[in-house]
């Protein structure tokens, strides 16, 4: 591992690029665009849902989540849905934004007992477990989410779900302990969590709610169809690291594939346009691999979901303050 102290720290990296940011370059995606019809009015029940619930506390909070459109971005990644099962993912998402956010960049993200102690909940009551008065408001809220899942799903989908969230926490644990040690990952270590830190197999197995597909393991796992998996989910991973980078080195955090690769000493120009590259290369074989598939119809409307993925993750990210401050800026003044 590299320690930040042989470095440049991202925060004095982010000052530097501020207006000298590397071009993002234009990403390959040949998939089209796709809009649930009620893409607006689940952005509107997701956000009065977030309300109930304590995720959203202020008029600027809300004015803020308007302008990430989280829902939107449900109903470009399932847009065939209904509104029912759009409105649970959407408040997923939502749930999930904001418990990223708390891992990422508030005192959770530093705090390893804290933070291993919520995952321990957010486990406990996926299995059944019941929410306590002790558990904060957002317990709260994903216990609501698991209920409303539960008259959707069958119940042996959920052991599938629960263990991509599993992942996905223990990634978040990963990153935490880096955070609190001042430790940049290697390359190879950053490769090994970073499919599970962006949560996008969870995404994927809700595919299966949306969709109404009942897909058996045998299937998920096919070599083929589980390469394509990875794929979908490296490619979003990839265009995030270079979407979200100015974003990420001025909050201080490493967990950047760009960013590993500068601390390797690559320029930084020349890392974004290697991973846009390498994200260009496996959506290549993405489309190579998709010629080669079972023509059946659950597996054909579930390879179809990856790729509406991955084009609403660009669609989305190019229109969200989330990864562009500014956005906020404007409206927040600063």
């Amino acid at each position: 591992m590299t320690q930040l102290s042989t470095i440049l720290p991202p925060t004095e990296l982010a000052a530097i690029l501020a207006n000298h940011v590397p071009e993002q370059p234009p990403f390959s995606c040949p998939f089209p665009s796709a809009w649930h019809p009620d893409a607006e009015a689940v952005q509107a029940h997701t956000t009065s849902w977030a309300q109930d619930y304590g995720l959203l506390a202020t008029e600027a909070d809300v004015t803020r989540f308007a302008k990430r459109a989280y829902g939107v971005l449900m109903g470009q990644a399932y847009p065939t849905t209904s509104f029912e099962r759009l409105a649970v993912i959407a408040d997923w998402n939502t749930w999930l934004f904001a418990l990223d956010d708390q891992c990422d960049e508030a005192v959770l993200g530093r705090d390893l007992d804290a933070m291993s102690a919520i995952h321990d909940r957010i486990l406990a009551i996926l299995a059944g477990a019941a929410v306590t008065t002790g558990d904060p408001r957002h317990l709260y809220a994903f216990a609501d989410i698991v209920d409303r899942m539960r008259v959707l799903q069958p119940a042996w989908w959920f052991p599938r779900l629960g263990r991509q969230i599993y992942a996905y926490l223990h990634a978040n644990q990963w990153e935490a302990r880096n955070r609190m040690e001042g430790i940049v990952p290697t390359e190879d270590d950053y490769l090994a969590y970073r499919p599970y830190t962006g949560a996008v197999y969870c995404y994927l197995t809700l595919m299966e709610l949306a969709q109404q597909i009942t897909l058996p393991d045998h299937i998920v796992a096919d070599s083929t169809i589980h390469r394509m998996a990875e794929i979908t989910n490296q490619s979003i991973c990839w265009a995030n690291d270079i979407i979200s980078l100015q974003k990420e080195l001025a909050g201080g955090d490493f967990h950047n594939l760009v960013y590993i690769l500068y601390c390797q000493g690559w320029p930084i120009a020349d890392a974004v346009q290697e991973v846009a590259q390498r994200h260009d290369t496996i959506v290549a074989e993405f489309v190579t691999l998709r010629a080669q598939t079972s023509a059946d119809p659950a597996v054909q409307g579930y390879l179809d979901g990856m790729q509406t993925w991955m084009r609403a993750h660009l669609d989305w990210a190019a229109d969200t303050s989330r990864y562009h401050p500014r956005l906020d800026a404007l409206h927040f003044g600063g």
